[in-house]
């Protein structure tokens, strides 16, 4: 990994999403100091994410230097992002995006979910 990122001139970024939905969450608290300690002067990156309602639980202390920001979702763009997932999958309009807080949520409308499940239901 270091070796491709010198050869680029960036570094390379390790994500690891939903570190929530680890079997033992917990586990992350012991996990991280390493993983920081391993990258230290390192051209990597890690990248973490986490449902916010769970950091405490999942790193404890081991999160307290980290840089974090809040990811909102689709808030307030509800209806464009319906509208763009709509069509990717080529799908008809949603019907009652603005009714539907679900549509905040990019996980709702990922493939796994909605748009997924709506173009399967339609070939049946």
């Amino acid at each position: 990994m270091a070796a491709f990122a010198e050869g680029t001139n960036a570094p390379f970024l390790i994500c690891v999403d939903a570190i929530n939905e680890t079997p033992d969450r917990r586990q992350w608290r012991s996990w991280l100091p390493q993983i920081k300690v391993d990258l230290v002067g390192q051209p990597i990156k890690l990248l973490l994410t986490c449902r916010d309602i769970f950091i405490e639980d999942a790193l404890g202390a081991a999160a307290d230097d980290l840089p974090s920001f809040t990811h909102a979702g689709f808030g307030g763009r509800e209806y464009d992002a319906a509208y763009a997932f709509a069509a990717f999958y080529k799908l008809g309009p949603p019907a009652e995006v603005v009714a539907q807080s679900e549509f905040a949520n990019p996980l709702f409308l990922h493939l796994e979910r909605f748009c997924f499940n709506l173009v399967h239901i339609q070939r049946l």
